[in-house]
This record gives structure tokens, sequence and C-alpha cells, in this order.
């Protein structure tokens, strides 16, 4: 197999939006790199916390998840998942197509 530039990873099936905490993550949570039998990536969206994110939604917090699934896919993973969005910002701001 012949592999070009342009990416920065090969072989990664899945990419992980993940909000910015510093608490330990154990083995079997989604951060913990041991967690899966398969490489992931992950992308911490900086500066968005589990309260900013569920007591303090704005129209603008989708944007840095938008970025982030951006960012992950032009490195090269073949599938993104967020941990979870909170419902008043993908029901009532999110417009993504």
């Amino acid at each position: 197999m012949l592999i070009q530039g342009g990416i920065a990873h090969y072989d990664t099936p899945i990419g992980i939006i993940c909000l910015d905490s510093k608490f330990p993550k154990p083995s079997g949570h989604i951060r913990n790199p041991t967690t899966f039998k398969f490489p992931t990536v992950q992308h911490v969206v900086k500066g968005v916390d589990v309260r900013r994110l569920l007591f303090e939604p704005t129209p603008d917090l989708i944007e840095p998840f938008i970025q982030a699934a951006k960012e992950l896919e032009l490195s090269g993973v073949e599938a993104i998942r967020q941990l979870w969005i909170s419902g008043s910002i993908s029901k009532g701001y999110c417009s993504c197509s």
C-alpha cells in the first residue's frame, strides 16, 4: 500500500470530540486511550466544559463543535463521535446540514 502525504492520521477510524475537563479518565472512559481496541484521535473543545454546556448554552456554542469535526475530518479520521451535546444547543441553535 502506498501512503501519500496530506493527512495526519492513517488507519484511524474514529475521531472523538470531547469536552474540556481535568478529572482522571480511567480505562472505560471514552477519553482513555486504552478503552478501545482500535486507534482513536481525540479533539478537546477548549473552554467548553459540562457546566458551560448545560447551564450556560448560547447560540455560538455550537461553532467550536463544528470546527472540531472539520479539523478531525481534515486530519484523516473515517468517522467522528461526540460525547454528547446539550439538547438546548442541538435543538435550538444548530442548523447544520
